[in-house]
């Protein structure tokens, strides 16, 4: 009888210890899948990395600014404006080679090729944070936040429009949801120079920042931002924030990224998308 029930009670713990694993396991599944999208770059090891001035070429990859490969798709039956130099390439849109006293000629951020006069569109809910002018390579600005709350990332994100035809109409402090139109396309700060000839060169020039924190300091047209960490503007469209390094070693239908786009009309597509191509899309 003894020897029955050390069997019974065996095989009750055996039970007790199987049902433990299951629910840890459904509730480690419900966390990944129910949570924000949690930015997998380890900050830690990032402390102490230089971020401003003159960087070697390791210093500014070890912060992010890495061709990563990555492909933007559109929604089918819909067509947007295309990439025409696209993160961490050393090329222009025409096939020449970048300047060397920019970031190691490496393209900090993408460039899309649009007419003069092209609205263009808020990535994702946020706030203005600053509005102003720079010189050659820059033109007008406008720098916007976004808080974890605005697109699901842990940490906080930045977007810089640059190139802009004029000023924009926003200030400081002002919000917006994904897909306002938060300026208008140009091409200052682009003529007269050897990059892009006499003439200019008009198009959006787009960049993404990731930092832990929500701290930054304004110093005229530029946003400093401590801790900051450079994200390829597509993979500002991906569930979750990677660092660069990963990116670049996903395989090759990995570097696929969905796309949520607006088009002139209002509708969004996919419906209720919380972050937008930077450009008005058409139907096919």
């Amino acid at each position: 009888m003894n020897k029955k029930r050390e069997l019974v009670k065996m095989d009750v713990l055996r039970d007790i210890a199987y049902l433990k694993v299951t629910v840890t396991v459904f509730v480690l599944t419900f966390m990944l899948c129910t949570s924000p999208g949690y930015a997998r770059i380890d900050w830690s090891e990032l402390e102490g990395a230089a971020r401003f001035g003159s960087l070697s070429i390791e210093e500014q990859q070890k912060i992010g600014l890495i061709d990563t490969g990555l492909q933007p798709r559109f929604p089918d039956g819909f067509s947007c404006p295309s990439i025409a130099s696209p993160f961490g390439s050393r090329f222009r849109y025409d096939g020449s080679h970048r300047t060397t006293n920019s970031n190691n000629g490496y393209h900090g951020g993408m460039d899309i090729t649009l007419e003069a006069g092209t609205p263009l569109l808020a990535a994702a809910d946020g706030v203005v944070i600053n509005v102003g002018t720079g010189g050659r390579l820059v033109g007008n600005v406008i720098w916007m936040q976004h808080s974890p709350e605005d697109t699901g990332f842990k940490e906080w994100t930045y977007t810089k429009y640059q190139h802009l035809d004029k000023t924009p109409e926003l200030q400081v402090g002002d919000r917006f949801s994904a897909g306002d139109v938060v300026a208008i396309s140009g091409l200052t700060g682009t003529t007269g120079g050897r990059a892009f000839g006499e003439l200019g060169y008009p198009h959006l020039h787009m960049n993404v920042y990731a930092s832990p924190s929500n701290n930054f300091k304004n110093r005229r047209y530029k946003v400093k931002i401590p801790d900051r960490y450079y994200i390829d503007p597509v993979a500002f469209y991906m569930d979750n924030l990677l660092e660069s390094k990963t990116l670049r070693n996903l395989s090759k239908n990995k570097k696929i990224v969905d796309i949520g786009i607006k088009l002139k009309s209002g509708e969004v597509v996919p419906a209720g998308a919380k972050k937008i191509w930077p450009v008005y899309c058409w139907r096919n």
